[in-house]
């Protein structure tokens, strides 16, 4: 009964989104009125990718943008951060 059960079905895997560590570094963290402005560096010389293909996991900011590797990023609550602290930062 399983057996003909699973004929004409087809099982797909997952897909699986693979990502590359970048590492980066807080230059400057600071507060905006009622904002948190956060800059990063990113230490990979020949990084060329976008903002958009990159993943913060947890401490995901409101908005961002990037250029030349550098990250600024903007949060609502205070994503306690410090200047020379590494940051967590992948690619996909």
């Amino acid at each position: 009964m399983g057996e003909a059960n699973s004929i004409g079905r087809e099982f797909l895997a997952p897909k699986v989104t693979r990502m590359t560590s970048i590492p980066a570094e807080v230059v400057a963290a600071h507060r905006l009125v009622n904002q948190y402005h956060v800059i990063i560096r990113i230490e990979a010389r020949n990084y060329r990718g976008s903002f958009a293909t990159l993943v913060f996991g947890d401490n995901k900011p409101l908005i961002g943008a990037c250029h030349d590797r550098r990250v600024d990023l903007i949060y609502l609550q205070d994503p306690g951060l410090c200047t020379g602290q590494r940051f967590p930062l992948w690619s996909i």
